[in-house]
């Protein structure tokens, strides 16, 4: 998934590419929006732009840094999301994680030009582990990139917003959500355009698992490729359709 690739969030896409083209990207950004929208579609692929080895404006999609990143085995990108520690209790962003993210975001990058990090669900901080935060966007690393990305922001302390690049996401609309459900999780056009019409402008819950699956054919693939070695015609990916999406 490239910026420009994502449906419906042209405002967005056009805004980072060109601070990417531009060299002028800041050390952390805010992404808000209704959940299901793109926002945590559009921070990976900004972590993808900032790694890509063939472009200086988006990812080009192609290179081992892109699909690394596409697969989640990038050591220079990093996703924080919430867990609960107890069986059926709130899932929360524990202050040991942004600790640990300290840490690595104050390593030199492994690989690529920057440390990126996406905090998921970026709401769900305690106070001590947004205050911990605080510290690392008040005296940001030289290479790091901080994307926090919230359905709710109004959940987050106003110092923090206050030190972070507000990017806005909209809701989509019925025939854009039908293009995501039909090019990324591969829906049959009846199906999708069933869905769309009651979907309230968001695919949260509506790709289910068939979206899993095609990341799990994706890392079987960049595995072989590592390795070196020709992977043989899988089925499935052969039927799945391509073509850009969004979600989350």
């Amino acid at each position: 998934m490239t910026l420009s690739e994502i449906i419906g969030q042209e405002r967005a896409s056009v805004l980072l590419r060109r601070e990417c083209a531009a060299g002028r990207l800041g050390h952390a950004y805010l992404f808000t929006g209704p959940e299901g929208v793109g926002k945590r579609t559009a921070a990976l692929a900004l972590a993808a732009a900032v790694q890509c080895a063939d472009r200086a404006d988006d990812a080009c999609g192609r290179c081992l840094p892109c699909r690394k990143v596409a697969s989640g085995v990038h050591p220079d990108v990093r996703v924080v999301r919430p867990y609960a520690k107890n069986r059926g209790g709130r899932e929360w962003i524990y202050v040991e994680q942004i600790r640990a993210l300290e840490e690595e975001m104050g390593l030199a990058p492994m690989e690529g030009r920057r440390t990126v990090a996406v905090l998921d669900r970026a709401d769900r901080m305690g106070l001590s582990a947004a205050n911990a935060l605080l510290k690392t966007l008040e005296e940001p690393p030289g290479a790091a990139l901080l994307v926090l990305v919230t359905a709710h922001p109004e959940m987050l302390p106003a110092t923090i917003h206050s030190r972070c690049r507000r990017v806005r996401f909209g809701p989509l609309s019925p025939a854009q959500v039908e293009a995501v459900l039909t090019r990324r999780a591969g829906m049959p056009p009846d199906r999708a355009r069933e869905l769309a019409a009651r979907a309230q402008g968001s695919v949260e819950g509506l790709c289910g698992e068939q979206g899993e699956e095609r990341l799990a054919r994706t890392r079987r693939l960049l595995d072989l490729l590592e390795r070196g070695e020709a992977p043989a015609a899988d089925p499935a990916e052969a039927r799945a359709p391509t073509g850009p999406g969004a979600s989350g």
